[in-house]
């Protein structure tokens, strides 16, 4: 039996590991090494570079509070980017809502979404929405020719040593910044809160992203798959704050969709910062 590890951070002294009932792809792409694992006991299990990026069990968490919250808080969201997220689970989400007239998903490594296709097409098959355009580019590329065009950009990338390092830099967050719309929101992954090696990071990504939105808060959710099973996302917008909004209105855009885990509970809790939180961002 295959047993898969995943360290927490650079030092190797601990982690995640899956015993793997069976190897189902495995692929070194121009990018990338990319993997799919059958777990035991967390179903189908997507890799890249040795990072799990998440397994069937837990992606709802990731995938649903990179999603909702920002479709939630703008008044009318009409296009939107992800820049990343070939795996299409953010992609799936959004196809949810009818009122949404494009999304466009530019991912840099095409691999990612043709594996998306074979092992997970309960996420893939939203790419036959016919709102969507795929772009097979550098997001940090294609967002620098992009000019006040979007109501919502969401950066589901990979961790900051990866390919996507690139979108974890201060002028990646300005090019964001001139491509939204003037009243558009920002969503990027900030990683774990409770790594110290990710400290500097998430500071960097607060005050760069506060020198331009007029709002800028992170958001804590569970990610069982990650290290220290907590993660996190950064909401800046430049002009609706994330708490003006009622839980009715929330209720009203999300009703029916059947979502498994983000309600309007879980919306005013996840940007509710503890104490200990408020450390960890100083």
């Amino acid at each position: 039996m295959k047993r898969f590890y995943q360290y927490s951070d650079s030092t190797n002294k601990d982690g995640n590991f899956y015993d793997i009932e069976e190897e189902l792809f495995y692929f070194k792409s121009k990018y990338q090494k990319i993997e799919v694992f059958k777990t035991f006991n967390h179903g189908l299990m997507l890799v890249l570079d040795d990072i799990v990026q998440f397994t069937e069990k837990d992606e709802v968490f990731y995938h649903e509070m990179m999603s909702h919250p920002a479709i939630c808080i703008h008044k009318s969201p009409k296009n939107i980017l992800i820049v990343g997220g070939g795996d299409c689970g953010v992609l799936s989400n959004l196809v949810k809502y009818n009122f949404i007239d494009s999304i466009t998903l530019c991912e840099i490594d095409e691999q990612v979404i043709n594996v998306s296709k074979n092992f997970f097409p309960f996420f893939s098959d939203s790419l036959s929405d016919k709102r969507v355009s795929l772009k097979i580019n550098d997001g940090f590329a294609y967002l620098s020719s992009q000019k006040n065009m979007y109501d919502i950009i969401i950066v589901d990338s990979t961790d900051p040593e990866t390919i996507a390092s690139s979108l974890f830099k201060g002028n990646f967050y300005e090019e964001a910044f001139y491509a939204l719309k003037e009243d558009g929101i920002l969503v990027a992954q900030a990683e774990t809160p409770l790594l110290a090696e990710y400290k500097e990071l998430r500071k960097m990504i607060f005050s760069n992203l506060k020198s331009k939105f007029k709002y800028v808060n992170f958001i804590f959710f569970p990610m069982p798959c990650y290290p220290t099973g907590y993660f996190s996302a950064v909401l800046a917008s430049k002009r609706y704050s994330p708490f003006d909004l009622s839980k009715d209105e929330i209720k009203n855009k999300i009703s029916q969709l059947n979502l498994k885990y983000y309600d309007e509970q879980i919306h005013f809790s996840t940007l509710t910062i503890s104490h200990m939180f408020e450390n960890l961002l100083k």
